[in-house]
């Protein structure tokens, strides 16, 4: 009897999604260490921070609709920016 062959699931590349969220959100790192992110509300005010690696879900469901800043990168040298918008 044949095996059955396994569909191959496409890479989730590195990034934040969904965007936009209205609830959880994931933050994805192609980085083979610990990264660092970091979400800020549009006055610079630091909603949260975290350490992970290869990926970390945020929940922002009690978060105020609008738009946030998510560095992350590897730790002291945050490489990426995004722009999130929470509905």
């Amino acid at each position: 009897m044949p095996t059955p062959i396994e569909p191959e699931l496409p890479e989730i590349e590195a990034g934040i999604f969904p965007n936009p969220t209205d609830g959880k959100f994931t933050v994805k790192s192609d980085s083979e260490g610990f990264t660092d992110a970091v979400v800020f509300d549009v006055y610079g005010n630091e909603i949260t921070r975290v350490r992970f690696m290869k990926s970390v879900e945020i929940d922002a469901s009690d978060w105020a609709s609008g738009v946030y800043v998510v560095y992350y990168g590897t730790p002291v040298r945050m490489g990426k920016v995004v722009k999130l918008t929470k509905l």
